[in-house]
């Protein structure tokens, strides 16, 4: 009983850490409109695979707090990380993140 115990807390924290690390992780982001009322739709996943979508303003972006790992920007109180290297529009990545962009 105790291994088994051990094993069942051993597998199920480590998913639980797993998710709690690449669930900021943006698989895509869409703008929704044009000019000053554009939103924006970032697409995560959750716990299970499923596609979460999070509408957010761009003006509502905030830098992230505490020490999340893999997160870069906080939108609608959601923690998110993109890849700023791999987003076409460096403008939109510095909005987004709140920096240039380093080599």
């Amino acid at each position: 009983a105790a291994v088994s115990g051990t094993a069942l807390c051993a597998a199920v924290g480590s998913t639980v850490l797993l998710n709690y690390c690449v669930s900021p992780y943006v698989h895509s982001i869409l703008q929704v409109g044009e000019g000053d009322g554009a939103t924006y739709e970032a697409v995560t996943a959750n716990l299970m695979g499923m596609r979460v979508t999070t509408s957010f303003d761009l003006a509502a972006v905030q830098p992230p707090t505490g020490t999340r790992p893999f997160c870069n920007f906080v939108a609608a109180g959601v923690p998110m990380y993109v890849h700023p290297e791999l987003v076409n529009d460096k403008a939109f990545v510095r909005k987004l993140i709140g920096r240039e962009l380093t080599k």
